[in-house]
């Protein structure tokens, strides 16, 4: 193998390792329930979002959020805490959306 080849296989082992990598950070770091229609969009940084469709309350959804490192530490006490006490205290309950 010559030394060009070897170079550009390093390079290439190189590039898709550091490609591969994610930021250890915490993404969803807005401890508030996001409501919407299209959350996907405006509740990319909510730990909770609540997805209601056009006149279809069967449809809707709740989905919440809590981080963990890759070690399964938590990113977030606070995160926790605020996923808990809302499903705690009915927030997150599926009957508690109101049909709009």
């Amino acid at each position: 193998m010559t030394l060009s080849r070897s170079f550009h296989i390093i390079l290439l082992f190189t590039a898709l390792l550091l490609g591969g990598c994610a930021k250890h950070q915490l993404y969803r770091s807005a401890l508030t329930i996001c409501e919407g229609v299209d959350t996907e969009q405006t509740c990319a940084q909510h730990a909770m979002a609540r997805e209601s469709s056009a006149g279809q309350a069967e449809d809707d959804y709740l989905l919440a959020f809590i981080e963990f490192d890759d070690q399964g530490q938590l990113f977030s006490r606070e995160q926790m805490r605020a996923v808990t006490d809302a499903d705690r205290h009915g927030r997150l309950k599926a009957e508690a959306i109101s049909p709009r």
